[in-house]
């Protein structure tokens, strides 16, 4: 079992890290087609934003961020021991995975993501496919 640890209050979404897609537009109108994604993912941090009594932040944040991803069940087993854990490239940008997070959990979490001031992600291989955060105030 993989252990990673953010800080005191980690928060996790559990399945593949989505990255934010480019807004589409049909028949003149722009249209938000990861919505429902975006409400999985919020509903999910949600629950455990309540249970653990954490607020609503006002002021400049710090987020940590880990997405980890499952290995190709085509990798060998020596290839699979290799990429646990360690930063990889993978094909999703980082940039994409932050904005659709950031989007996800704005209002829950921040009153608006412009509050998030700095971030410290990184993109790595696991067991499971999930996304493991933390805020703390700067």
């Amino acid at each position: 079992m993989e252990s990673v640890t953010l800080g005191r209050h980690e928060v996790s979404i559990l399945g593949k890290p989505v990255a934010l897609k480019r807004t589409r537009i049909a028949q003149g109108h722009c249209y938000d087609s990861q919505k429902s994604e975006k409400l999985s993912m919020y509903l999910q941090v949600k629950k455990q934003w309540l249970e653990l009594k954490l607020p609503l932040f006002m002021d400049p944040v710090h987020i940590d961020v880990i997405f980890i991803f499952t290995i190709p069940s085509s990798y060998s087993a020596a290839k699979k021991r290799e990429l646990k854990s360690c930063p990889r490239s993978i094909p999703s940008d980082i940039d994409n995975l932050l904005k659709m997070l950031l989007d996800s959990i704005q209002g829950l979490c921040f009153s608006n993501d412009n509050l998030v001031a700095s971030v410290n992600a990184k993109k790595i291989y696991g067991n499971i496919a999930k996304t493991i955060f933390s805020i703390r105030l700067l």
